[in-house]
């Protein structure tokens, strides 16, 4: 029962900071429960803590973007948001999207850590969502190391979270890591799974 509510408390914080990450408006079309609406592009990845502040950054305002499988639903949720005067969301539809990619020579890639596409775990079904979001930014150990490649041949982010554009424009200084983190919905659905065996087992006995 002490294990039971230690992680009832846990829930209770992690869902606490995912809906003060998400606007209104993402949290409102995720409640309708509507089919085809998958998530958020932070609900439904994973990633390694060392990486977990270049995705950040990376992602930047795609991170509550929802994943919805065709532009019918995402105009159904878009008439939902206007007609109930909630706010605005961005969707992507998985049929009418497309994958953004980059390619560079070997020789810089070799200096980076990898593109960011391929540093986050995904359900495959979502592939082009996440290529859309992450595939045309390479993730680099430092600022240095986005020099030498060249600023300006591909959106580069590095591990404590500069950015640099491939306009040129560079964004960097001190990260403050988000007190909240991004991905917690993967502990979430343990911690339910895990309180729904305590629960049965408390029953039982």
């Amino acid at each position: 029962k002490r294990e039971l509510s230690r992680l009832e408390m846990i829930i209770s914080r992690l869902e606490g900071i995912s809906g003060d990450q998400e606007s209104r408006s993402v949290s409102e079309v995720l409640k309708l429960g509507k089919a085809g609406v998958y998530g958020t592009i932070a609900s439904l990845l994973r990633v390694d803590q060392q990486y977990r502040v270049a995705i950040e950054v990376a992602a930047g305002p795609h991170i509550n973007d929802i994943i919805v499988d065709n532009e019918n639903t995402a105009i159904e949720c878009v008439n939902f948001l206007k007609n109930n005067k909630i706010g605005r969301a961005t969707f992507l539809p998985l049929n009418k999207i497309h994958e953004r990619l980059q390619s560079l020579p070997h020789s810089d890639t070799a200096k980076a850590v990898g593109w960011a596409s391929d540093l986050i775990e995904y359900d495959k079904r979502y592939e082009v969502a996440f290529k859309f979001a992450f595939g045309s930014t390479l993730v680099v150990s430092n600022i240095e190391t986005a020099r030498s490649i060249g600023i300006g041949k591909t959106r580069m982010v590095t591990l404590d979270g500069d950015l640099v554009e491939r306009s040129g424009a560079i964004v960097g200084g001190f990260y403050r890591k988000r007190q909240k983190a991004v991905f917690d919905s993967k502990y979430i659905e343990e911690y339910k799974s895990t309180i729904g065996a305590l629960r049965t087992e408390i029953e039982t006995l």
